[in-house]
């Protein structure tokens, strides 16, 4: 895991989440990150920098972690997981070269989405050391 997914991780982890909660609250969080940067008429670049590149480094763990072959998570969803990735990478350099909302806002809405699937189902462990439906185990 690079220096700057661990200190996404270590952020969220200190406000005392754990597992589906912690990566729910990471999506959340990188959308409304990218969501503050964009209205109909201004776009904030600097700012959408900062989002979209935190956004592509949160998904390169996710990617990352479902191919990894001591990942738990079945095939079908390793590849979905693994193909929303390519997908966010790709869409990423659309919306930094074309940075209204139609190129922007799908970088959120994404994540949005994959938060509240993650939202949807309690940790079956329970909180600390919980399996995560993207990577595994969590250690607490």
């Amino acid at each position: 895991m690079n220096a700057k997914a661990q200190q996404t991780y270590a952020t969220a982890a200190r406000a005392g989440l754990t597992g589906r909660a912690l990566e729910a609250a990471l999506f959340n969080q990188i959308a409304v990150e990218i969501e503050r940067c964009v209205s109909d008429d201004r776009v904030d670049i600097d700012a959408l920098q900062r989002a979209v590149d935190r956004n592509r480094t949160f998904w390169a763990l996710v990617g990352g972690d479902a191919a990894a072959p001591e990942s738990s998570l079945p095939g079908d969803l390793k590849r979905d997981l693994q193909g929303l990735c390519a997908w966010t990478m790709k869409q990423s350099v659309r919306a930094l070269v074309d940075p209204r909302p139609p190129q922007v806002l799908p970088l959120a809405r994404i994540n949005r989405i994959l938060a509240e699937g993650l939202s949807a189902r309690p940790d079956p462990v329970g909180p600390a050391g919980a399996p995560s439906p993207l990577r595994g185990p969590v250690a607490a």
